[in-house]
């Protein structure tokens, strides 16, 4: 049966579907995470929690992506992209189930890191297979694509979990995660097949040797810059994430309903960036388009600074800078991404899930300081997009840097 065949290969990477599934398998981890937000006030009625122990259904799943990310990496290039897969894709399927018949706390947020241990691999594994099919100018078009794809996931999942929520209970959220990861986990054993290249395999076995290996990509100012472009894109944002709603609320009046109006139209701009990022690599290189993104985002921000410095930040000029910076930050973000990769194809799984874990790191504590800084004012945040966006035009130099390859 054709079906039963594996048929994206390489030489398939420009097929819609190839594209598609990528897109699906890197957007699960950023939906399974944003589907369950809406059942959390039940969840502290139904275990008889604090709010604030909530905060570990969310920070377990984090951390677990960010440990996995790297041995998902190293796992790949040796053991090739599909067995990975499918492995961790059935640990995601499982845990996923089990969030459904758990009967304590702490068995939930257990499983919602066994989770993102199995999801951790989505991200990796796609960027990876793009690298392996694809010249360096065409895997940045598809990522860029990728990228806006997985957009799509973080605005939706919150609806659907609440309706969800409602008509079915909590368990549902859980379950329906499940059900897209064994359909992704379908599509992957019927029609993926291994893309690895025979010369992309990490040497040897040791702790040593691969500690090696990610020490090298340490130490590469290229690997590094790319990847820190990357994190502080992800700082700026994150700055603004996590006091948003207050922000909105308690200085401009802006009530729930309408915050998510304007997160709609933060995560469109961020969506139509990565459009314009693809079709950008059509005409310009990977470089050149990094630096328009990344000195968008810098002017952006460089903007609402100076009015915050000069006491005249309305709404409108809060919303207004962050939706560019967001645009710019979607051009920029897969590009970075692309780069950290692409120079080291020779460890393209290795270099995926540590510029992955690192640039997610960043952005987390971004998020932390934002959190412990807040006064109820804008200030402290903006001041915080402005450090990230310095540290991302520093990066970008950093990635100038072609003396070596690491390892």
């Amino acid at each position: 049966m054709a079906f039963a065949k594996p048929v994206w290969v390489p030489g398939q990477e420009k097929k819609i579907g190839f594209v598609l599934f990528l897109a699906t398998l890197s957007g699960l981890s950023p939906f399974a995470m944003a589907i369950v937000v809406p059942s959390l006030p039940g969840l502290a009625h139904i275990f008889q929690l604090e709010y604030d122990s909530l905060q570990y259904a969310v920070s377990a799943y984090l951390l677990g992506i960010g440990l996995s990310q790297p041995v998902h990496g190293f796992l790949c290039d040796r053991y090739g992209r599909r067995p990975v897969l499918l492995f961790s894709l059935l640990l995601f399927v499982l845990a996923s189930l089990g969030c459904v018949i758990v009967e304590n706390w702490f068995l939930l947020v257990t499983m919602r890191f066994m989770q993102a241990i199995g999801v951790g691999v989505g991200t990796v594994t796609s960027r990876a297979i793009v690298t392996d099919v694809s010249s360096r100018q065409h895997a940045a078009q598809t990522l860029s694509y990728i990228a806006m794809a997985m957009g799509i996931g973080p605005i939706i999942a919150p609806v659907l979990g609440g309706y969800l929520d409602v008509t079915f209970g909590w368990q549902s959220s859980f379950l329906f995660s499940g059900v897209v990861g064994a359909v992704v986990l379908l599509f992957a054993w019927a029609r993926l097949a291994e893309t690895r290249p025979d010369a992309v395999r990490v040497t040897g076995g040791s702790f040593g040797q691969v500690l090696r290996q990610y020490l090298g990509l340490l130490r590469s100012p290229v690997f590094m810059g790319y990847t820190l472009v990357f994190g502080f894109c992800q700082g700026t944002f994150f700055a603004f994430l996590p006091v948003a709603p207050q922000v909105f609320e308690t200085r401009f009046r802006i009530g729930a309903e309408l915050f998510g109006v304007y997160w709609g139209i933060l995560s469109f701009s961020y969506m139509l960036g990565a459009f314009f990022s693809g079709r950008l690599m059509r005409t310009f290189d990977l470089d050149a388009t990094l630096f328009a993104g990344c000195s968008g985002l810098f002017v952006s921000t460089l903007i609402l600074f100076l009015a915050a410095l000069y006491g005249s930040v309305t709404f409108m000029v809060l919303l207004s800078t962050i939706t560019v910076g967001m645009f710019f930050s979607g051009i920029a973000s897969p590009l970075a991404l692309t780069g950290s990769v692409s120079h080291n194809p020779e460890m393209a799984g290795a270099a995926s899930g540590l510029s992955s874990s690192l640039g997610m790191g960043v952005g987390a504590l971004f998020s932390i300081l934002t959190g412990h800084l807040f006064d109820g004012t804008e200030g402290p945040m903006i001041r915080l997009m402005g450090m990230a966006v310095t540290g991302v035009m520093m990066a970008l130099f950093m990635s100038r840097n072609r003396g070596a390859k690491a390892g």
